[in-house]
């Protein structure tokens, strides 16, 4: 679990140079105490102040903070904790380990729930600290609480909150000194936020890529036909760089259903054949980072309803899917001949290829694949045979060389590209397009094309073809 990775290993940290140790402090009054912390307190901010003053780099100043907060409190670690609070889920975003040196400045994949945290969710609505100078105290009161202490070795604790963006604490972990006194992890958290969440704006703009922005209508775009892609306005996210199926796959199934989905049904109809409630967590997890890939596009693209999760209805959402599915049941509709060519064409631009580029072997989506596949070839056959009535030969044999390279062995388009070559560059070029489905035609398809187009060639008054096609 995250949480064992986070507080690291046991082992005791020196004191800082010219700093009170744990047992001198132990000795003074209250007043003195106030005094040395003042003092200590203006004299960390100085040296880091100098340390920083000049960098430029948002990860240098987030760790610097997080380095600072260790030594201010003679700790065993300090570290950014990001919670989704829609997800109820938390995870690892920088830390800082002062026995092992260890710092990570990304976030983990791995989450944990809120469960056994409600006293932190109460602190985080508050805006205040959680001060816990011995975990002993909270034992009897919070023994769930406590148990996370206990397995986790950790004798003294400081969480700071912060938020909106991001939304959590910064944490200290076994501070010596100081340990009632949360000033600093305040002031530390915000340093330590607001350069984070630079940083983590910075990389996630690194993720989206520039496309033509064909018109900025204000929506979020879910393309899941061919290669799964969000864009927003000329700006999207596709699978190429944000590579996790699960978060595709949540994405994708929320796009379809276009209705709220309560978790577990997501989780038995995405992965069937495990545990429920093992898996609930898998999702929450996956939800998690799914949400914060997007926080740079479109946040809180998904989002928690009262029926369960679904896609965020504050922003209009378009699917392509949906959208291609819309201009087929118009162009099935209409009279006019013209019209009717435009609904098709539409709907066949939208058709990048096969639902989420041909990777569909779970059950759920399976339905959805055969359902798209089926209606695409029913659009691009009413396509070219609409055209084929104007004989618009150069834009027939356009559409039916890209239709064949996403569904490739439809008898009907292969009889439109042969035809269409045949009256762009003549019978041999024709007779080398017939000869390319080899491959993918069986005998008898071969022969059922080239009748075809040779029927079609009769009609029109031009000399047949001749194919060796084999006995």
């Amino acid at each position: 679990m995250f949480f064992d990775k986070l507080f690291g290993k046991k082992g005791r940290i020196e004191a800082g140079a010219n700093m009170p140790a744990e047992e001198n402090m132990v000795s003074m009054s209250e007043e003195e105490l106030e005094r040395a912390h003042d003092r200590d307190f203006r004299a960390c901010l100085k040296a880091l102040e100098k340390e920083l003053h000049s960098s430029e780099s948002t990860e240098e100043i987030t760790m610097g903070s997080l380095r600072a907060a260790c030594e201010f409190y003679d700790a065993e670690f300090a570290g950014l904790l990001i919670a989704d609070v829609n997800t109820e889920a938390w995870s690892m975003a920088a830390n800082y380990n002062r026995i092992t040196g260890q710092h990570i400045s990304r976030y983990t994949k791995e989450t944990e729930s809120f469960d056994g945290f409600s006293r932190w969710i109460e602190a985080y609505g508050n805006n205040t600290p959680i001060v816990i100078p011995d975990v002993s105290l909270v034992k009897k009161l919070l023994p769930k609480e406590y148990a996370l202490y206990e397995r986790l070795d950790v004798q003294s604790l400081i969480g700071a909150p912060f938020g909106e963006k991001p939304t959590g604490f910064f944490i200290i972990k076994n501070p010596k000194r100081y340990k009632t006194i949360p000033d600093m992890a305040q002031m530390l958290a915000f340093v330590g936020m607001s350069t984070f969440y630079l940083q983590e704006l910075q990389q996630d703009m690194e993720l989206l890529e520039d496309v033509p922005e064909e018109e900025d209508d204000g929506a979020v775009h879910i393309n899941i036909l061919g290669v799964p892609e969000v864009r927003v306005g000329n700006k999207q996210l596709d699978t190429r760089k944000y590579n996790s199926a699960k978060a595709w796959a949540v994405l994708g199934f929320l796009a379809l259903k276009n209705k709220e989905v309560p978790s577990r049904s997501i989780v038995t109809s995405l992965w069937p054949d495990t545990d429920p409630d093992h898996e609930i967590e898998n999702f929450r997890s996956t939800l998690y980072q799914l949400r914060r890939k997007f926080k740079a596009l479109c946040p809180e693209i998904v989002g928690r309803g009262d029926r369960g999760y679904g896609l965020n209805k504050a922003y209009t959402i378009i699917v392509d899917a949906h959208e291609f599915d819309d201009l087929w049941e118009k162009a099935s509709r209409e009279k006019n001949l013209p019209q009717k060519v435009e609904y098709l064409k539409k709907a066949v631009k939208l058709y990048r290829g096969h639902l989420f580029n041909d990777q569909c072997s779970e059950a759920w989506i399976m339905a959805y694949y055969h359902h798209y596949s089926k209606i695409y070839s029913e659009v691009i056959m009413e396509l070219l045979d609409e055209l084929g009535k104007y004989e618009h030969y150069s834009i027939i044999h356009e559409y039916a060389a890209q239709s064949l390279h996403i569904q490739p062995g439809n008898l009907r388009t292969c009889f439109w590209l042969v035809v269409s070559t045949y009256f762009i560059s003549g019978p041999t070029a024709a007779v080398t397009t017939m000869n390319s489905f080899n491959d993918e035609l069986s005998m008898e398809e071969v022969r059922s094309v080239i009748s075809a187009v040779n029927s079609y060639l009769t009609e029109h008054g031009k000399p047949v073809i001749d194919v060796d096609y084999g006995s």
